[in-house]
């Protein structure tokens, strides 16, 4: 009898390890879709803000912790999301979402809306410049979401610009915002400030700190503006002046040979943004706003959506490096709250992490590293194999190059 169970249970030992190699062969067969999978997460995080907008309801559903920002929420969350989801919603051209984009820009941007946003500063908070300069941004990398609004909603949108126009920067990466919005108003309208396009540009050629590295203002800032703001923001206005031909009217900037630079420049932080992704997909919470989590690889989407990315990194090892920043931040359920709203936190809810300006509305800087999406499935990002990026190659005791200072 004992000889028996153990025969049937050799057996049954040897049955499990046969389904467990048949099952594991099947999952190698059928490798997870990476792009459906940053296609849903996207949409999970920007639905409820797309949808409420839409209907009109963003100021009454979007959640705010902190009384003296929530009347800046809708205006952020819209703007953020829409940084993130534009590159997707001009690939797809999904009808239903882009009727939604649609009704959601005219519910926020119509003055008579109960869902109007706040376009003013209010006291010393001078926040709507910010959000109407990532607006910009989307709008000069995306034309066709601005084209595809009716005759009403784009003067009313101009109207919007104007109003924040007036509100003085701060001497930092604010002076982007500025310059974005007057490179906007001179695209749409002829009407754009050229000085202050030149100023931030100057300005921020005399902060650069070396390395791929500028100042955030006279001092270095040791934190991600360089890839949330500063990286993004450069390249794309000296690449549209530069391509609009806007030097004559603009002083001596050399804009297309600059532009040379600021590019080696973005590849540079490009790189070291990549190798600060470790083996396990965390990253170094390090300086203010971490709680904009994956938005913290603003730049290097950016880069890899432009099709940017320097020599030495691939499409295949860029995708793989930002889909284990992805997997261990947005695997964390309480990133969300039960109506699928973004929580205050980088790595599920802590609050400690969001800074003062920081509440709901501003988390959704998050979707910019899902820019990629709006690359076609046919692109290397996609179709390129699995890579190890460099972190996982250093610590699995894989030989790479050294990293050294890069002189520009």
């Amino acid at each position: 009898m004992k000889r028996r169970k153990f025969i049937l249970g050799t057996v049954s030992a040897s049955t499990s390890v046969a389904l467990m190699t048949q099952f594991a062969l099947q999952a190698e067969a059928k490798p997870t879709n990476v792009r459906d999978e940053w296609t849903k997460l996207l949409l999970k995080i920007s639905t409820p803000v797309l949808d409420s907008a839409a209907n009109g309801q963003l100021k009454q559903d979007l959640p705010s912790y902190k009384p003296n920002r929530k009347i800046f929420g809708p205006l952020e969350a819209f703007s953020r999301t829409l940084c993130g989801l534009a590159p997707y919603l001009v690939l797809e051209n999904n009808n239903i979402l882009l009727d939604k984009y649609k009704s959601a820009t005219k519910n926020l941007f119509t003055p008579s809306s109960t869902d109007y946003v706040q376009l003013e500063a209010v006291g010393e908070e001078r926040q709507p410049l910010v959000d109407m300069a990532f607006l910009a941004y989307t709008y000069i990398n995306y034309p066709t979401l601005y084209h595809i609004l009716s005759t009403d909603t784009k003067k009313t949108i101009v109207e919007s610009f104007n109003k924040v126009r007036t509100i003085e920067p701060y001497p930092s990466n604010w002076l982007l915002f500025s310059a974005m919005v007057e490179l906007f108003l001179h695209i749409s309208s002829n009407d754009g400030d050229l000085s202050k396009i030149e100023n931030a540009l100057r300005q921020f050629e005399k902060w650069y700190a070396g390395d791929g590295w500028y100042g955030d203002g006279e001092d270095f800032h040791f934190d991600y503006y360089n890839s949330l703001v500063i990286h993004p923001f450069l390249h794309t206005i000296y690449e549209k002046c530069d391509e609009l031909k806007m030097e004559p009217k603009m002083g001596n900037l050399r804009l297309g040979e600059k532009k040379e630079r600021i590019l080696k420049i973005a590849q540079r932080h490009a790189k070291q943004l990549e190798m600060l992704i470790m083996a396990d997909g965390s990253f170094p919470a390090v300086g203010r706003s971490m709680a904009y989590r994956t938005g913290i690889f603003h730049h290097l989407a950016y880069m890899a959506t432009k099709n940017l990315l320097p020599d030495m990194l691939t499409h295949g090892q860029v995708r793989s490096a930002m889909n284990a920043a992805i997997q261990k931040i947005w695997s964390k359920k309480d990133n969300f709250d039960t109506k699928n709203w973004l929580t205050l936190g980088l790595y599920g809810q802590q609050p400690g992490l969001s800074d003062s300006y920081i509440d709901v509305g501003s988390l959704y800087l998050a979707t910019t590293i899902f820019m990629p999406l709006g690359l076609p499935p046919q692109h290397p990002f996609w179709t390129e194999p699995d890579q190890d990026w460099t972190q996982k190659k250093i610590w699995s005791g894989a030989d790479v190059k050294g990293d050294y200072y890069f002189s520009q």
